[in-house]
């Protein structure tokens, strides 16, 4: 069978918001979310996830990088890509996940002002010194379009880059019918989902089919990437006390203070936080009926947002 490749466009949410009302903050979470990948890559060549055993094994290679083959970072966008496509879509969501989870962080507790809104962060990812940067904060939330086609269908290279004066070819570029068609999918619709086609399914294993699922939009599908979010960043065996993590300290407070706050000030922008409210119970429901919880924990965890919304979710 001719070998596929998986080609994902990943758009930073809310930037060109940012740029226009704070270029500071823009500039410092840009590097921001270019630490966090960067950790990631250390993070690979210090555990490598082969010499763990068992549960643990698993959750290193989910947490790390190593199916991503090729990555270009352009402004507040990432174009990522590899050929092993089950642990690729797995490394996806899993680093999707973690971004909200570090950068959300200060946003777990109700807030008045989103400018007070601050986080410190390691500001030396090689030698893990205790250098600390205190920032504003900024919620890293995706949309995105993922595509698997043949592996002649994307190409990277580099590029010729000219910077202060100085010529080099270290600049990475990328064009094909892959990449070209997931820019497309990018704008499919509103808030941090990652839009796909049906067909995906096609080239992936059989356990991946109840994460694609159909959107409002006619022909379009999405993959819940929250999914992978209860176990992203933290895995306790009891997968009880994963879904109560996070309905209760992480990534719902987290959505549920940004679309409380946004409601006030920006209902459009609110719009992207109901969306990813959405997504998380979605989530949230995959990973009960996966490991046998029971869904009623769901509402409980999450009342005030079920009271507020009620079938809607």
């Amino acid at each position: 069978m001719e070998q596929k490749n998986c080609v994902a466009f990943l758009d930073l949410l809310g930037f060109s918001h940012l740029v226009e009302t704070d270029i500071r903050l823009a500039s410092e979470n840009l590097d921001y979310f270019n630490h966090i990948i960067q950790t990631k890559i250390v993070d690979d060549k210090i555990q490598p996830w082969q010499k763990e055993a068992g549960e643990l094994q698993q959750f290193v290679r989910n947490s790390g990088v190593t199916a991503i083959e090729n990555l270009i970072s352009v402004s507040d966008s990432i174009i990522i890509s590899g050929s092993d496509c089950d642990n690729f879509i797995i490394q996806m969501c899993n680093l999707i996940s973690s971004m909200l989870i570090q950068s959300g962080e200060p946003f777990n507790k109700p807030f008045t002002d989103i400018n007070t809104v601050s986080y410190e962060y390691d500001n030396n990812f090689e030698t893990h010194t205790t250098s600390k940067l205190s920032k504003s904060a900024f919620p890293l939330l995706f949309r995105g379009g993922f595509v698997i086609g043949e592996k002649d269908d994307v190409e990277f290279f580099d590029n010729l880059k000219i910077q202060d004066g100085c010529v080099s070819n270290k600049s990475g570029n990328v064009f094909g019918k892959s990449y070209v068609e997931a820019v497309k999918l990018e704008s499919s619709g509103k808030g941090p989902r990652i839009f796909c086609k049906k067909n995906i399914t096609n080239n992936l294993s059989s356990e991946f089919a109840e994460i694609v699922v159909p959107t409002e939009i006619s022909g379009i599908c999405e993959i819940i990437w929250t999914f992978y979010a209860f176990e992203s960043m933290e895995n306790c065996s009891n997968k009880q006390e994963n879904l109560k993590r996070c309905l209760t300290k992480t990534i719902f407070p987290i959505a549920e203070n940004l679309y409380q706050y946004y409601l006030i000030k920006s209902p459009s922008v609110a719009e992207h936080y109901y969306q990813l409210i959405v997504l998380i119970i979605k989530g949230a429901r995959l990973y009960c009926i996966k490991n046998n919880i029971c869904q009623n924990d769901i509402e409980k965890y999450c009342k005030n947002i079920f009271e507020e919304m009620g079938s809607d979710i």
